[in-house]
């Protein structure tokens, strides 16, 4: 396969792009789907990279488990590269960083919107536009990759279940799928799960119920 999911497009380091992006009390939003609320812009891009940081702290690195990843991303005898495949590409860090590690395999980060990274990602790294819900269906996507990661981008999956499924079919024979997801909720000063309070009651809460639901959604 040389080229993944021909009904994507290459994605351009750009913040202006009106085809992809809109305005929102000044802020840039993705204009392709309405359910992902969240920004795509400078400010977004700088969080971004910081809650790499943070979850590369959590986890020892940038990914689990190590010796599986290695495994499957070891060069190959014919010199083929494996291939690597970042849903929900974000700032780009994560992509840019495996490229970086992994300098014989190719990396392929996937976004709503153009991903515009901090630092100038290696010849090996590139970065393709395409709506998960959707492309990843694509026959192009079968069997295409050795590592997939998808990481905080439940909010913006119609469908999990279906989405676990797509990825079952695009990973390669010993592949390996890295994911990670928040859990929804609010807790105490003593970082202790609050529970649910009825409307009316002295400690009720909307942000609370909001989180509540929120995760109880992500559940089923």
């Amino acid at each position: 396969m040389d080229e993944t999911a021909a009904s994507t497009q290459q994605a351009t380091s750009s913040e202006s792009d009106t085809s992809v992006l809109k305005d929102l009390h000044g802020r840039k939003l993705n204009s392709t789907i309405e359910s992902y609320m969240l920004p795509a812009d400078l400010p977004e891009r700088d969080r971004l990279d910081l809650q790499h940081e943070m979850l590369k702290s959590a986890t020892g690195g940038l990914y689990l488990p190590r010796e599986a990843v290695q495994r499957a991303l070891s060069p190959r005898v014919d010199g083929s590269p494996p291939r690597i495949l970042d849903v929900g590409a974000g700032s780009g860090k994560w992509a840019t960083d495996m490229a970086k590690e992994f300098p014989h395999a190719e990396v392929v980060g996937l976004d709503l919107v153009p991903v515009n990274p901090s630092s100038q990602a290696p010849p090996n790294c590139r970065f393709i536009l395409g709506d998960c819900n959707t492309c990843l269906d694509d026959p192009s996507y079968e069997s295409a990759f050795d590592m997939i990661q998808a990481r905080c981008i439940v909010s913006g999956v119609h469908d999990y279940r279906k989405f676990i499924q797509h990825i079952w079919k695009a990973l390669r024979p010993g592949g390996v799928f890295f994911v990670i997801e928040g859990r929804l909720g609010c807790l105490d000063e003593h970082r202790q799960q609050l529970k649910a309070r009825d409307e009316g009651d002295p400690d009720y809460s909307w942000q609370h119920k909001l989180a509540s639901l929120t995760g109880e959604i992500m559940r089923v």
